[in-house]
């Protein structure tokens, strides 16, 4: 590092630390979007070019509406549109426009995505309109040939498409080159925003944003690319925290797509009644799929990669049943780099007719061409996933056709609550109803990140060497994305001090990484925030049934929900990663449940409303509206539109009719007050126990005060703790973890009420 960058960015972070742009928005000249109309002409000639040698004879109008935002530069921007809806060109077009008519050196345009996968997508769209502009476009990453990297670094010139990750590793490891490459920086677009939002990777891309700011030297415009967008100043306060007085303009696609709707309902029925009753559910899925599928361009989402694998397997063999070559596919997470490429690729080519049976892999806007039809098996969890999965279908504004396909389980005589409520089939309806209205779920609640601001202390006094304090607290939480009061932040750089990561020498202010600390910035992960959930092992009387993912907080005696049906967790090794579970004697969970995305509470009051209120679609197959009208009939029956406190058999269940969080929290609260309760699919099953009681314990509760965050939160195993928790003071921990899975208040309201 030159001295006098050092100096520069030295300087910038102890006074104003990057609050608010140079120039204020009176003093900024006037833009092009001011000189020219909104609409192709006013782009740079040579793009205007290329824009009409694609054959376009105009824009779309969400690519209008960017133009006079964009081209400003004076203003954040948040797209919301469709997948394929051209978000991309709306962003890089007017954007391109702008270094070009500024002639910026540089790095003028930055690009941050999540995935690896979509550097290379957006490097292969516009890498020929960069060509033909002579401006370099550098993809970063790890297949980045070793000279195609010496010459950024030495040039430091061109548009730069990399991943939070790596641009953590330019400012803490060639802050001279940042100075020089960013000092320029006209705008910065990140892609798949929503995929950032309210996470510790998200947090971190904000903060390093704000880095940026500082040797920059001045605000640098951001556009966020997002194909849901719930809350909107939810999401503008994710996208620039402490924004003050900054503008933040939402552009969204007002076009209105119409999707046509199937959802079929089919029947598992137990092994002992299969030879007397002609349902074979999973196999009448199949044989259906593969009779609508066949020879098209298909994506097939289903919500966990054991069902991902078996519906591919009975597609694939259905293909050799027929001579055929195959067309379907798996595509999880777990397969290998190559064999998901190679399937991408496949995608891709218009005259191989291909199926890809997926998780969420395939959910963010990796280009793969015109699908025919997307299919969701079991239940959607969220609207949010749900339409960004549906904006894969009908692209380039054909036709969009959504095909949900729900196993419910075959009603017996003894049958309980949940298989008459035929939750999946509701929630599915509920889900649906919500996308019609343009609902999406909003960011998760705001919360210290902790874990996420001791890597981001560590890096800041990586990459200026020392720095007082006040300066630090300045520029991470009071002006940074860190909601994290002068008080708490002394108490975690106190905790940090003791364990060797930062210190101080005697007479002097500012603080510097201690020995224990460049151990750790140093490590090959350090600038990846997160981790990856651990997997489990789940194991009933020494047989291994397969693996849970650990994503929230597990007790002994708690049940949990895996390959439809309930267990009791006997035991918890977290050692080893296993997890010793029986059977629970009655009752039957539905089987969508305890997989995917947390369940909103909007979904389940749209749940119940429709068991109260709706009218039966017309979209149901046969199967689907008598299932329909039997729920509708046990909601009655079981006393639900009456009472939140219901008896399904002998034992005792609550329906708070709320999110997958709030009632985490009432089963959180029951445990404490003595009770086994455990949350499954929007209910609490208390076990067996009298009403008088559950009254009777719930009341000594209450009568205890709200417990406090330690007592909540403890027990909570090491594999949920986020990367750089080791290093939290427990009760700035406990805290973090409160706001993280908890919502406290509200389900304490809730239990006063049902008791008084």
């Amino acid at each position: 590092m030159s001295g006098s960058a050092h100096t520069l960015i030295t300087d910038r972070i102890d006074g104003t630390a990057g609050v608010g742009p140079v120039l204020s928005h009176g003093q900024k000249k006037q833009s092009l979007a001011e000189e020219n109309a909104c609409c192709l002409e006013c782009l740079d000639a040579r793009i205007v070019a290329w824009v009409r040698s694609l054959g376009w004879q105009d824009l779309r109008p969400i690519q209008k509406a960017a133009l006079g935002p964009v081209l400003s530069g004076t203003t954040d921007v948040l797209l919301s549109a469709a997948t394929a809806a051209g978000k991309t060109e709306a962003a890089f077009l007017p954007a391109i426009s702008r270094i070009l008519a500024e002639g910026s050196g540089g790095t003028p345009l930055l690009y941050l995505s999540p995935l690896k996968a979509l550097i290379n997508d957006q490097y292969r769209r516009l890498a020929p309109l960069c060509a033909r502009l002579n401006l370099p476009l550098i993809p970063w990453h790890g297949d980045l040939s070793a000279a195609a990297r010496h010459s950024y670094l030495e040039t430091a010139h061109g548009i730069l498409l990399t991943t939070p990750e790596s641009l953590e590793g330019f400012l803490l490891r060639h802050s001279a080159f940042c100075y020089r490459a960013f000092s320029s920086l006209s705008h910065v677009i990140i892609d798949e925003f929503h995929s950032f939002a309210g996470v510790e990777r998200g947090r971190q891309l904000v903060s390093l944003l704000h880095r940026i700011e500082a040797l920059a030297h001045h605000t640098v415009p951001r556009i966020a690319l997002s194909a849901t967008l719930g809350d909107e100043e939810g999401m503008k306060e994710e996208l620039r925290p402490h924004r003050g007085d900054y503008p933040c303009l939402v552009v969204r696609d007002d076009a209105e797509r119409h999707p046509l709707v199937q959802l079929r309902a089919y029947l598992e029925v137990p092994p002992f009644l299969r030879e007397r009753i002609a349902e074979h559910g999973i196999n009448d899925l199949a044989d259906d799929l593969f009779n609508l599928l066949v020879g098209g361009h298909h994506l097939v989402f289903a919500n966990s990669r054991a069902r991902t694998e078996q519906v591919a397997t009975l597609l694939a063999q259905r293909c050799r049943q027929f001579d055929m070559e195959n067309e379907f596919f798996p595509h999880h997470g777990s397969l290998s780099r190559d064999l998901r490429a190679r399937l991408e690729a496949r995608l891709q080519d218009a005259k191989r007719p291909t199926t890809a049976v997926c998780t969420s892999t395939l959910e963010l806007g990796i280009d793969i061409g015109n699908m025919d039809s997307v299919v969701q098996i079991d239940a959607p969890n969220s609207v949010a996933s749900l339409s960004q999965r549906l904006g894969r279908a009908g692209r380039r504004g054909g036709q969009q056709l959504l095909r949900i396909c729900l196993l419910e389980n075959f009603v017996l005589r003894n049958a309980g609550l949940t298989d008459r409520l035929h939750l999946g089939l509701f929630q599915s309806l509920a889900v649906l109803r919500l996308l019609q209205e343009g609902w999406c779920e909003p960011g998760e609640a705001p919360r210290p990140h902790y874990s996420t601001l001791v890597q981001q202390l560590l890096a800041v006094l990586g990459q200026y060497g020392a720095v007082r304090p006040s300066v630090l607290w300045n520029f991470l939480c009071k002006t940074g994305p860190f909601n994290v009061s002068q008080e708490n932040f002394a108490r975690l750089l106190q905790g940090l001090a003791r364990r060797g990561l930062v210190s101080r020498r005697e007479g002097e202010r500012e603080i510097s990484l201690g020995s224990r600390g460049w151990e750790i910035v140093n490590t090959q992960d350090f600038a990846t925030a997160f981790r990856t959930a651990t997997e489990f092992g789940l194991v009933h009387e020494g047989k291994f049934m397969g693996q849970l993912p650990m994503t929230e907080p597990l007790k002994a005696g708690q049940s949990i929900l895996f390959a439809g049906r309930a267990w009791k967790v006997v035991s918890l090794e977290e050692s080893q990663h296993r997890i010793e579970l029986e059977p629970v004697s009655e009752g039957k969970p539905p089987r969508f449940a305890g997989a995917g995305r947390k369940v909103h509470d909007r979904v389940r009051r749209t749940m119940r409303t429709l068991y109260e209120e709706g009218q039966e679609p017309a979209f149901l197959n046969q199967k689907g509206r008598v299932m329909y009208q039997k729920a509708k009939t046990a909601y009655v029956m079981y006393g639900l539109h009456k009472s939140s406190i219901v008896l399904d058999g002998n034992r005792l269940c609550l329906f708070p009719w709320r999110g997958d969080r709030f009632c985490g929290t009432v089963a959180a609260l029951l445990r404490l007050a003595g009770l086994e309760a455990s949350d499954m699919a929007g209910m609490v099953d208390l076990g067996i126990i009298s009403k008088m009681t559950f009254s009777r314990k719930v009341e000594a509760l209450l009568g205890k005060g709200k417990p406090g965050a330690m007592e909540l939160t403890q027990g909570l195993q090491e594999s949920l703790q986020e990367k750089f928790a080791p290093f939290v003071e427990p009760e700035l921990l406990a805290e973090d973890n409160m706001a993280r899975f908890y919502s406290l208040d509200e389900a304490w309201v809730w239990l006063e009420r049902l008791i008084g």
